[in-house]
């Protein structure tokens, strides 16, 4: 039986089409949706992870090719990869920030209030607005947060995007912030510790100072030292008089008897 030419090249059309992956029709170059299609339907691996850690979202938001990205998301084994992190710790939307890919990233942030995690890993722990400020990606700025990233979220430094893009000096990415209600969650802090630590050095310089005034005190002499005035002095010098007649009554009290006793005399004697 004589088999024609166009079973023959249907058959081997038919067996280059089943050999070929997602991955291979994502790097055709350039990449043609038709292609992506028939490769989505005969790819048994869709969820397949290269090397690098990466799924084919990471590749289709490296190299910004938005109609991909759609077309995986509609496929429930890649886009429950949505948040798995390539080799580095990034997740596919996160490579399309940090690479300012505009087109993958428009596409991705679009599912990004459904798997509601908004960390990252770098960037102190910090959100994807974060990253976006840190790396002055203005324009990514109001998607994240249309699509449910709090936009005073703080990283690990309580430090929210607005601090961050002042930091590294995005100013387009700050202006953006500010126009979206951010604040500065830096300076909140450090008005709320500095108040605190200035009232603890007063309290410690007012025990000091106290100190030294007690010591003063009990060094200085009752009259100098007292603050009541006239009176209390008249009182320090009666009490000193009575203290040196003391002294001398226990002077001759003691040297007395050995003096008369020298002299042939006796106290009572003396008495008489």
């Amino acid at each position: 039986m004589q088999v024609s030419h166009f079973a023959v090249l249907f058959f081997l059309l038919s067996s280059s089409l089943s050999a070929l992956t997602i991955g291979e029709a994502l790097n055709e170059d350039p990449p043609k949706m038709a292609t992506l299609r028939r490769a989505i339907q005969c790819d048994k691996n869709p969820d397949y992870i290269n090397e690098n850690g990466e799924s084919y979202l990471h590749i289709a938001a490296k190299r910004d090719l938005p109609k991909s990205v759609e077309l995986l998301m509609q496929i429930p084994q890649v886009s429950a990869l949505y948040l798995h992190r390539n080799n580095l710790g990034h997740t596919a939307i996160e490579v399309a920030i940090t690479l300012n890919n505009q087109r993958a990233f428009n596409e991705l942030v679009k599912s990004l209030r459904l798997f509601n995690d908004f960390r990252i890993k770098s960037q102190n722990h910090g959100s994807l607005l974060h990253l976006a400020a840190a790396l002055n990606r203005a324009k990514m700025i109001k998607p994240l947060i249309k699509e449910g990233v709090p936009v005073n979220l703080e990283d690990d430094r309580r430090w929210s995007a607005l601090d961050v893009a002042r930091d590294e000096g995005s100013k387009a990415a700050e202006k953006v912030l500010i126009d979206n209600e951010a604040v500065s969650t830096k300076d909140t802090l450090e008005e709320i510790i500095m108040p605190i630590e200035s009232s603890e050095d007063d309290d410690d310089e007012a025990d000091t100072e106290a100190n030294n005034d007690h010591e003063e005190l009990e060094i200085d002499d009752c009259c100098n030292a007292s603050p009541r005035g006239d009176e209390a002095s008249g009182r320090c010098s009666g009490t000193n008089a009575f203290l040196g007649m003391c002294l001398i009554g226990a002077t001759c009290a003691t040297f007395l008897p050995a003096i008369c006793e020298a002299a042939g005399l006796s106290i009572p004697g003396l008495l008489r």
